[in-house]
Parts: structure tokens; C-alpha cells; sequence
């Protein structure tokens, strides 16, 4: 129950900014990215608009002052700028686009998942699976805010939830929507306990991602699609002619390889041969199956970002490009199925590291990589896969296959470092 903030509670862990007195609790707002409670110093009077300890708002609670308009703590200006003169800047604007409201119980749980950004949205909602289908919370319903560009993903459990969908951009989920609070106080009138899920960042472990309403496909037989997801944004190079440059040259270089070559994300100016490219401008209904049934299966490769998330996903296998200075969220771009064991994981995820540009990451050696895994690891899991259910002769053969491919792999390889040797020694 640590993770659920009690709106019955009063006792917020904030004092009075000016005379550091109690301050009481008086109401609460909803207004789509965040949620806050409103404030009265016992002593002084000033009145307050306090974060709720939901999601950023636990590493960077806002204060307020109604009477001053301004932010009078140090958080972060991207987090606090959104609530300046925000008396003045309420959107009254109806940006809800439907509504599913059951009510079985007298205990609710809010779940926010409305974010600027696509990545903290997803990562709010792996926070909700862990309730679905849980015993411990089986007396509680549950309302979940989400914003429409991740509606279809809650497809496979809807049915037990309520529903307030949002419909904007991403980037304007930060302004501050009255439609939105009127409804969800609307629904939380008729319960009497009603709580607030903090949305910590999760831990993955714990996670049941396989619930999503996405095409999963942790264990194929037979790897033959790589799918490239691009960015025009975050680029493997300082500019995106380099990057053009990088991709062409690894396409090419995949292209000797027998797989299918997919390419999704940002559409730009740049063309690319010998491949499916699924690009899109702008996002229509069906633009999202159709990206996830391409990485279904697949080797994904992609810089590191929320655009990976869902492709590590739904892909076999995942491959990241990682700058130095990323280091510190390692992993958090990234969807790890609970369902993989330790080794299953340490084969499906790769990072390669580069500098802030990423331009020290060559094209070869990313073939490299990928090559392994279908000319190898094609026949290795198909065997260990087989060894508890198949035949045994059968499961020799796979194993002997999986041998003669290491050894052509291996000759390959001293052919190319034999020629790259002779080319040194005669400086050609």
C-alpha cells in the first residue's frame, strides 16, 4: 500500500514556506499531466498548489503561491513553468474523448498516465499491470486517465477498468484542462475512500507486460526480419546526413544476409534502399499495428530513447545504440518481459556504447552482431527449444547444424581478417 496516496489523509510532509507552520489540505485538482492539492498555512494564511507525489511530482513536489503566481521552491524550470499565473492559464477547452465509467466497488485507485512525453506515459502504464488481475486489490476499482495514442494497449484488460481518454498532442498535455478535473471529481464523489497510484518509476522485474494488447514475440524458430527504428531527432552521427550515411552503409551490408529489412519511425527526406520503410509523416488508426507486427519477431535496432520501448517489446531480439552520458538510465527506454530467465535476457538485449554522438559506433560492427544471431543463434534455440519436447536424432541434427554454422561463420571470419591483413602489409 506504499505506493497509494490516501486523499482522505491531510498530512502532506509540507510545512508553510513563509512561517513554516502546519498547513491543512482544502481541496485537489485534476488537471491532466498534474495532480495537486491545494493548501492553507494554519498560521499565515498564504494559500498553496503542492504536486502530489505522483510520478516527477515525488523527485520535484512544486509549491505555488496563489497569491504571488509564482514557484517559490527550486524544482526543475520544465517542471515548474507550466504552473506559473496558472489561475489565469486554466484551459476550459473539452479534451476528453470518451468516457467509461463502472462502478463495482466503494474503494477506487486513480491512475494518471497523462505525460509530455510518450516514454513516461508507457512507463506509467507498466506501473498499472501489476494491478491487473491481483488479488491484494480486488476490492478496489480502477480509473485510469490515458491519453488516446495509447488506448489500444490496455485493449486485452479494458474491460475491468474505468476509462477518461485524452486527446492531444503529447506536448500539450502540460497545460492544465478544467474538463478533465470536473470529470474525475465527478466519479470520485460517489466512493468513499479514494486513492492515487505514485507511478514510481517501476521496477521491471515485477511487471506483467504481456498483458498488453501488442504482438509478442519472445521465441521465434526462425529469425528473418531486422527492422530499424528511426529517428530524425536522435541520430547515430552528429547530423542526420551521417546518419543517412550509417544506415545505408549497414543496409547494404544486411542486405548480403537472408532477412527482411523494415525500417519505422520519423519520415524524412532521406531514401533508403533495399528496404520496407514504414515511415510515416503523420500517424494514422493503423500505423501503430503495422509498426508492431513488423518488430514482432524481429532483431530491432534503434537508438536509445522511448521509441525503443515498445519495439524491445514485441522483438526477439534488441538492439540499442547507447551514449556515455545515458549511462544513468540504463534500461529505462528499454521493456524487459518478465516471462525471459536471465539467460533468455542477456541474449535478447544488446547495447553498444559510443560517444555524445554516437559516432564512434561503425556500421560493420553492428552487422557484426546481427549476423551472429542469424547465422548462429537460429539453429541454437531452435535445438535447446526442441531438446525438451523433440525427438532426439532430431535434436542431434539441429545441434550439428548449429556446429557446421559456427564453422563456416569462423572460416568466414579468418578469410576476411587474412585479407585485411595482406591489405596492411602491402599498404594497399
Amino acid at each position: 500500500m506504499k505506493n497509494l496516496v490516501n486523499l482522505n489523509e491531510n498530512n502532506i510532509g509540507h510545512n508553510c514556506r513563509y512561517c513554516s507552520a502546519e498547513i491543512n489540505i482544502v481541496d485537489y485538482s485534476f488537471y491532466g499531466w498534474r495532480f495537486l492539492y491545494k493548501c492553507v498555512c494554519k498560521s499565515c494564511q498564504s494559500t498553496f498548489l503542492i504536486d502530489m507525489p505522483i510520478f516527477t511530482g515525488i523527485p520535484y513536489p512544486a509549491i505555488y503561491d496563489k497569491n504571488k503566481n509564482e514557484i517559490v521552491n527550486d524544482v526543475p524550470s520544465w517542471w515548474g513553468e507550466p504552473l506559473k499565473n496558472i489561475s489565469s492559464n486554466l484551459i476550459s477547452d473539452n479534451v476528453i474523448s470518451d468516457i467509461k465509467n463502472i462502478k463495482k466497488k466503494d474503494k477506487l485507485i486513480i491512475f494518471n498516465l497523462l505525460d509530455i512525453v510518450f516514454g513516461h506515459s508507457f512507463m506509467r502504464l507498466e506501473k498499472l499491470t501489476q494491478y491487473i488481475g491481483n488479488d491484494d486489490f480486488n476490492e478496489y476499482d480502477f480509473l485510469v486517465l490515458i491519453p488516446f495514442q495509447l488506448r489500444y494497449l490496455i485493449a486485452t484488460f479494458e474491460s475491468e477498468l474505468s476509462v477518461v481518454e485524452v486527446k492531444l498532442p503529447f506536448e500539450h498535455y502540460k497545460n492544465c484542462f478544467t474538463s478533465i478535473d470536473e470529470e474525475v471529481k465527478s466519479i470520485i464523489n460517489k466512493y468513499t475512500d479514494v486513492y492515487c497510484e505514485t507511478l514510481s518509476y517501476p521496477q521491471q522485474e515485477s511487471l506483467k507486460l504481456g498483458t498488453l494488447n501488442l504482438p509478442i514475440d519472445k521465441w521465434v524458430s526462425d529469425i528473418n526480419k531486422v527492422v530499424i527504428v528511426y529517428r530524425e531527432d536522435r541520430t547515430v552521427g552528429i547530423t542526420k546526413r551521417k546518419q543517412y550515411q550509417f544506415y545505408s552503409r549497414l543496409i547494404s551490408l544486411l542486405n548480403r544476409i537472408d532477412a527482411e529489412i523494415y525500417m519505422i519511425g520519423d519520415k524524412d527526406n532521406y531514401l533508403f534502399k533495399g528496404v520496407n520503410d514504414l515511415r510515416v509523416v503523420t500517424f494514422s488508426k493503423t500505423t501503430d499495428d503495422l509498426w508492431n507486427e513488423a518488430c514482432s519477431g524481429a532483431i530491432t535496432i534503434g537508438v536509445h530513447g522511448s521509441n525503443m520501448l515498445i519495439p524491445s517489446l514485441c522483438s526477439s531480439y534488441n538492439i540499442e545504440f547507447v551514449t556515455n552520458d545515458k549511462l544513468y538510465n540504463f534500461g529505462q527506454a528499454t521493456s524487459f518481459l518478465e516471462t525471459l530467465n536471465q539467460q533468455e535476457t542477456i541474449q535478447k538485449y544488446r547495447y553498444i556504447y559510443g560517444d555524445e554522438f554516437l559516432s564512434d559506433i561503425k556500421p560493420k560492427l553492428v552487422y557484426e552482431i546481427i549476423k551472429s544471431i542469424i547465422v548462429k543463434m537460429n539453429y541454437v534455440f531452435d535445438a535447446v527449444k526442441e531438446e525438451k519436447h523433440g525427438d532426439l536424432d532430431e535434436v542431434r541434427k539441429k545441434y550439428l547444424k548449429s556446429n557446421n554454422a559456427n564453422v563456416d561463420f569462423d572460416l568466414a571470419q579468418k578469410i576476411y581478417h587474412f585479407y585485411v591483413r595482406v591489405r596492411r602489409k602491402l599498404n594497399i
